[in-house]
């Protein structure tokens, strides 16, 4: 496969490359949006269901198998052109339960249209935050005019309390994660007195537990009335890790848990970053999206074997990754970049961290201008493993509208690698830039050599640092200014006039 060095901060190179996110299906046909939503993967991964609308019916109940003729409504829930909805997916006892937001009921479907119906099992309930501990299904209990959110399960035939006595008060959890056997939560319970003493924090519901100790508070983080945000939930080697609030700073910043209140510290390695995104493990770390040194949104991974932490992206605006799936030796997910961000500032591309080091992330599809939301990895039944995402063509011209769109990882033949290189202001401070034909640089970069490149990718000027002033002979334009030392490179853009 062939891949090109891209800097992060630098300037688009002019490529030539074939497309390879493409249209799968386009639902509703024009330019017309079908809206795909709400994607939900089978536990089997072979199957994808979601809510579209074909442009007559409404948003209704779809389903793809990875193919293009596999990719079709099951059914039309209420018969006309208005939409049902679907959402809150979730698959028990090898049935695919959803929520029919048309009607306000829980169905289920086994993808066919005589197979989709009532769900009477699930009668008056409506969640859409969903976990499976012991082969029972826990569940927010969201029920219309309900505010409580308490948690409730469900073995396949009947809904029942968990035992948990709200009498004092609600329970209110949201963000439930499966660990150590119990479900930990961000969420709230009113002491006895009827009053808040603690805002929403850590709880931890341990169906074991008798029914006055199932649902208590495992950790506060932001003592007082006052909240402490927690989300974020991944595992990693036996350890629990989340994002939550800290006291000492106000920002959000990373936790590792072995499942006892005792031991959930901060990660000391960073607790200094302030995180802004999802937090996932993969490839033996823990990545994160967080502040960098100049409050810009880039990805970070931790190691806690060795307890290193390395950025790995010096986008100059924030990068905002998020949506991570596995496919292969890659992780795969979506993400801003200077370029897609001055389209919009919620326009999104395709990145992916290549498994090998861990460390190494490429820009997939350089030619695409499709603006990416959600993404997951489907198995066709040729057992090809693919991504398809919705999408919507960015330009002047709305061709498709918002869509079901594809990439089948095996098809990528170009990419662009992103530069590990490090912003030279991190370092030093070069000037004057605007330049006209000299640059000043500090002692430190004595020795060191430097490339300049133009906007085209080509080297204009390159050479060694021998004093304090870089002379330069270089045309009107942009120009990346590089250099190369032995804890890195180090780039700083550059403008001659």
């Amino acid at each position: 496969m062939k891949k090109r060095l891209l800097s992060c901060l630098a300037f688009s190179l002019a490529l030539v490359a074939n497309s390879q996110i493409e249209l799968f299906k386009d639902i509703n046909p024009g330019n017309s949006d079908s809206g795909p939503n709400y994607a939900y993967v089978t536990n089997d991964g072979k199957k994808v269901y979601f809510q579209a609308s074909n442009g007559t019916d409404g948003s209704e109940l779809w389903v793809s198998d990875g193919t293009v003729d596999g990719t079709k409504q099951i059914i039309n829930l209420d018969g006309t052109s208005d939409n049902s909805y679907p959402r809150a997916f979730v698959e028990y006892n090898n049935t695919m339960y959803f929520y029919n937001y048309g009607v306000k009921e829980m169905w289920k479907t086994d993808g066919t249209t005589n197979g989709t119906e009532i769900a009477n099992e699930l009668a008056d309930q409506y969640f859409e935050d969903s976990v499976v501990l012991n082969n029972k299904l826990y569940f927010l209990d969201k029920n219309v005019g309900d505010t409580n959110y308490n948690i409730l399960q469900f073995d396949g035939t009947t809904v029942s309390t968990t035992g948990y006595d709200n009498s004092n008060g609600t329970m209110y959890v949201s963000d439930m994660f499966v660990f150590d056997n119990k479900i930990f939560c961000y969420g709230r319970g009113l002491p006895s007195t009827g009053t808040d003493e603690i805002g929403y924090e850590l709880y931890v519901f341990d169906p074991s537990a008798t029914d006055s100790e199932k649902y208590s508070l495992f950790k506060e983080f932001n003592t007082g009335v006052s909240s402490g945000y927690v989300g974020d939930f991944c595992e990693l080697n036996g350890k629990m890790y989340f994002r939550a609030y800290n006291s000492d700073n106000g920002d959000d910043v990373l936790w590792e848990s072995d499942g006892t209140a005792a031991n959930t510290t901060k990660v000391t390695a960073i607790e200094n970053y302030n995180i802004k995104g999802d937090v996932y493990a993969w490839n033996n770390g823990i990545y994160f999206l967080a502040d960098d040194s100049t409050s810009i949104e880039n990805i970070f991974v931790y190691y806690p074997t060795t307890g290193n932490v390395t950025q790995l992206t010096w986008f100059t605006e924030d990068h905002n990754a998020r949506h991570y799936i596995e496919v292969g030796n890659y992780l795969y997910y979506r993400g801003q970049n200077e370029e897609s961000r001055a389209i919009s500032s919620s326009d999104y591309r395709l990145y992916r961290i290549d498994g090998a080091d861990g460390t190494t992330i490429e820009l997939v599809d350089t030619s695409n201008t499709v603006d990416i939301d959600w993404l997951v990895k489907v198995t066709d039944p040729s057992d090809n493993d693919i991504i398809l995402m919705r999408g919507d063509d960015d330009g002047d011209v709305n061709i498709t509208g918002t869509e079901l769109y594809w990439l089948n990882p095996a098809d990528i033949t170009y990419s662009e690698v992103l530069s590990i290189a490090k912003p030279l202001s991190e370092l030093a401070r070069v000037y004057p830039n605007p330049t006209t034909d000299y640059l000043m640089v500090p002692n430190k970069l004595m020795n060191a050599s430097y490339i300049i490149y133009d906007i085209t990718g080509k080297v204009a000027q390159q050479g060694v640092i021998e004093t304090e002033r870089v002379d330069l002979n270089l045309n009107q334009g942009m120009y990346l200014f590089e250099v190369t030392l032995d804890s890195g490179i180090y780039t700083h853009k550059l403008l001659v006039k």
